[in-house]
């Protein structure tokens, strides 16, 4: 049974003609970039306004509320949703290059809402025609990029997280050596004023053993006189000459 699962699983290549037919499709897509979006503006929101100049495939939006956590996961917070850039996957190169240039540096709301009504959408213009109405004094930029395909970008998204990795690992690195240098520093300071309190106590001791100095001499030291005496012994020459 495993087996058999397992051989189901195994995709079967894809002959030269279908090759050639997903390439010339590849070709033929058109990808939009969205340096600016409107906050509270949804992936949903966008493929809806999008959508009206032509089939979409692929949609990716950065989003701004996410920060990165431990082991290189996100954490998303909590609050209105605040996509920072984008990216749109139009089935046409061409209707990609009219939506960059009709949507470019224009107010979002009622741009929409026009270009529903030419498309003749119906019941989903006036639906357009409302939820525009939030973001209809928004702007947003966007620009076509000749020549960018789907798999670039992910191979960027994967560069700058291994790139976001790295850096935080560096600064982790020089985050712990920082903290081991100041516990030194501080265990260094404490053991100077161990040694310090210490010498102070010695030398107060030392000056409550010493005799207080009289008031009159004022630390000068005493002299002291001694009388001579006459020496006892003679010197055996001088006894000769008395006898």
């Amino acid at each position: 049974m495993q087996a058999a699962a397992e051989e189901a699983k195994v995709l079967k290549p894809l002959s030269s003609s279908e090759l050639e037919a997903f390439k010339k499709k590849q070709r033929k897509l058109g990808i939009v970039y969205i340096s600016r979006i409107p906050p509270g503006m949804t992936p949903a929101k966008v493929r809806h306004i999008v959508s009206n100049f032509g089939e979409i495939g692929r949609l990716y939006l950065q989003d701004g509320n996410e920060t990165p956590g431990e082991g290189g996961s996100k954490k998303k917070r909590r609050g209105v949703a605040h996509y920072t850039e984008g990216w749109v996957e139009f089935l046409s190169k061409k209707v990609a290059k009219a939506a960059a240039e009709t949507l470019n540096a224009q107010p979002i709301g009622g741009l929409a809402a026009s270009n529903s009504k030419k498309s003749g959408t119906g019941g989903g213009s006036n639906k357009m025609g409302k939820s525009s109405k939030r973001f209809q004094d928004d702007v947003w930029t966007l620009k076509y990029l000749k020549g960018f395909k789907w798999h670039m970008l992910s191979e960027q998204m994967a560069q700058e997280r291994a790139s976001h990795t790295a850096r935080l690992r560096t600064e982790l690195s020089q985050s712990a050596f920082e903290q081991a240098d100041y516990l030194k520093k501080v265990e260094r300071a404490r053991i100077q004023d161990k040694k310090a309190e210490r010498r102070k106590t010695k030398a107060n001791d030392a000056d409550e053993s010493t005799p207080a100095t009289d008031d009159n001499n004022t630390g000068r030291e005493k002299v002291r006189t001694f009388k001579q005496r006459q020496p006892v012994t003679k010197d055996v020459r001088d006894i000769a000459q008395q006898a």
